[in-house]
């Protein structure tokens, strides 16, 4: 069993993405998947099959608990109609920009957000053609300012580097859109009405009735995020304070990929990312990497939060720094260890050391797990356990926990 089955407290989880497509075009008898259909001038003063995005206004209900934070960006899409028909397949928007607006607020003092491509960068308006379903939706986030992306129906390339993040005493290096500058969404509206998520799979809605209903998109991170917390188990009685001093986490196992200076997908329309790093090339590999470093603190209202004596269980855990976890390159076969000093207030000398201490997890048949797979879209949250009933040692667990739940600043979805 390994960390990534589900019936064990280690785990992970993906997210998912969408699109849009276009009609009243002229008609091509011979034309290749590649052909951009001649746009369409005049306007269709009913509206009702314009192709347009999503306004995201309010959290679905399935996702009340998480952050009413949109995805405040322009992209690029490229939409194909009659998708995977070797005569009739043609392509309707060909690697459009589709910019971020807000039109003022509504009754309850919120924001409009929209996404618009009409008249960006001459871009005319498209239309549903309800004859040649399914639509195919190929988007990246945020538009590209350089040359450095290619976005086909079946290719994707990205000349750009992406890198793994790492946190001293809370500061993450390198910056978000620098470990990872762009995340995909590809999704299909095929006749019945239905959404498919292709990178993520599964539905994402469906209406027979609404073949022109805007079309949402959720972007998907192409990077992996871990994040470490803490949490005693039955604590020592003590009036003194107990919290920890020069923490490091480092990367046990050799050949840690740190850097991928491409990204490329092809094959049947679908950019699947799997474990490990398929799809990411030109690796940089090095050993003895640290991951979060903290040398804490023994005095103020930082002890106050690091101090043990409240993190007693999972639920009360303190995160070590960067809560919101910091991105690595997806890949398999990583190591850890663990080195830190338990200090109790009023003391100099620690109370306990621990030194390279391999991060082992204790799966549910008794068995062992010391390696680890990360997977793109997963976030894995890694907790030390201290055991004060048991000669102070060190435990390890892992959860799963959605990465848009713990980011809360960003979240990716644009949705009806």
């Amino acid at each position: 069993m390994t960390l990534n089955s589900r019936n064990i407290y280690t785990a992970m989880v993906a997210k998912a993405l969408t699109a849009f497509a276009a009609l009243g075009v002229l008609v091509c008898g011979a034309c290749s998947s590649n052909d951009v259909i001649e746009e369409i001038k005049e306007i269709d003063t009913t509206g009702t099959d314009l192709m347009r995005f999503t306004r995201a206004t309010e959290v679905p209900a399935t996702r009340a608990t998480r952050a009413a934070n949109y995805l405040k960006t322009g992209f690029m899409v490229s939409t194909y109609k009659a998708f995977g028909s070797t005569t009739a397949q043609q392509t309707v928007m060909n690697k459009y920009q589709v910019n971020y607006t807000t039109t003022g607020t509504d009754w309850d003092g919120n924001t409009n957000d929209n996404w618009e491509y009409i008249n960006v960068n001459g871009q005319s308006e498209k239309y549903w053609d309800y004859s040649n379903f399914p639509y195919r939706f190929n988007a990246l986030a945020p538009y590209p300012t350089e040359t450095d992306v290619v976005l086909a129906d079946e290719n994707l390339s990205i000349t750009k580097s992406y890198s793994y993040q790492s946190c001293t005493n809370g500061t993450v290096t390198p910056e978000n859109t620098v470990a990872e500058p762009y995340m995909l969404a590809q999704v299909q509206r095929d006749g019945n009405g239905t959404d498919k998520d292709i990178y993520a799979g599964g539905e994402i809605s469906s209406n027979a009735a609404s073949l022109n209903r805007y079309v949402a998109l959720p972007f998907h991170h192409l990077n992996s995020k871990i994040r470490f917390g803490v949490y005693s188990l039955n604590p020592w009685a003590t009036e003194h304070k107990l919290y920890i001093q020069d923490l490091v986490v480092k990367v046990a196992s050799t050949d840690f990929v740190t850097k991928a200076d491409k990204y490329e997908a092809s094959g049947a329309g679908t950019w699947k990312l799997s474990t490990g790093n398929s799809g990411f090339t030109g690796l940089t590999t090095a050993t003895g990497t640290t991951l979060l470093s903290y040398s804490g603190v023994s005095s103020g209202s930082p002890l106050e939060d690091n101090d043990l004596r409240k993190h007693q269980g999972q639920s009360t855990a303190y995160f070590l720094q960067c809560p919101d976890g910091i991105m690595q390159i997806p890949q398999e076969g990583v190591k850890m260890t663990v080195s830190l000093k338990l200090m109790q207030e009023g003391t100099d000398d620690p109370f306990k050391t621990y030194t390279n201490v391999p991060v082992v997890l204790k799966l549910e048949n008794s068995t062992t797990q010391d390696t680890y797979n990360w997977v793109s879209g997963n976030i894995y949250t890694y907790y030390l356990i201290l055991d004060f009933d048991n000669k102070l040692e060190i435990q390890f667990t892992a959860t799963l926990t959605p990465w848009e739940d713990i980011s809360g600043s960003l979240n990716t979805d644009l949705e009806q």
